[in-house]
């Protein structure tokens, strides 16, 4: 079974030189997604298997860039790394925007595919088995990185009793961490009618890459 991890952003407005800036806030931004994507997909100094996680960007133009564990290469654990590789895809994806490319899947990085869409869930069916429940957790970027000990009654047994439910209750899960000001109707048109919507209330203390890590921490219990 495939993990997805779908995250859905605005834009990406920071450039390489950003990278080399202490305390940007741009930096912040990449710095907090690549944390994300380190947790999900890197095991020790292994890949995970069998995980997906897309990022999805609204703005200049609508599109989608895919990392999958089997296919990627080049991408360090690191936050430069990931930042330089999908600047490339971002310059990759400006060039394009008004070629015949935009109806099909290309790779600005091995192993990393992007495609110019505003179905952000398109392609996903050949990974899942129905039912499918979609689980959406919201924040606001820029995100601080730090984690208070102060939950507002959040407690992780719980949050691990709900994730290993929806295990049980849906045969695919896709873990969606929306920071866009966007209505939670945006993945209606673009899966089969099989497919549950769930929103899970998470204190905005609680970041998202420990967030994405205690996810795959809970799922490899289940194995």
């Amino acid at each position: 079974m495939f993990r997805i991890f779908l995250i859905k952003v605005q834009k990406f407005d920071y450039e390489k030189k950003d990278l080399n800036v202490p305390f940007s806030q741009k930096r912040s931004t990449i710095g907090v997604l690549s944390r994300m994507v380190t947790n999900a997909i890197f095991l020790s100094h292994a890949l995970r298997e069998k995980v997906i996680v897309r990022i999805a960007i609204e703005e200049p133009v609508p599109h989608i860039i895919q990392i999958q564990t089997d296919k990627i290469r080049y991408l360090g654990p690191d936050e430069r790394s990931f930042a330089s590789i999908i600047l490339k895809a971002e310059r990759k994806i400006m060039e394009q925007k008004n070629e015949s490319i935009i109806d099909r899947w290309f790779q600005p990085n091995p192993g990393l595919f992007a495609k110019i869409t505003n179905d952000w869930l398109i392609d996903l069916d050949s990974y899942l088995n129905e039912p499918i429940g979609l689980i959406q957790f919201n924040y606001d970027l820029p995100i601080n990185d730090g984690l208070s000990q102060e939950s507002n009654g959040f407690s992780l047994r719980d949050f691990e009793e709900k994730i290993n439910n929806f295990q049980d209750l849906f045969k695919s899960n896709i873990f969606i961490f929306n920071f866009t000001n966007e209505d939670t109707k945006w993945f209606e048109p673009s899966l089969a009618l099989n497919t549950t919507f769930h929103h899970i209330k998470i204190p905005k203390i609680l970041n998202p890459p420990k967030l994405v890590g205690i996810i795959n921490i809970i799922l490899d219990k289940r194995k």
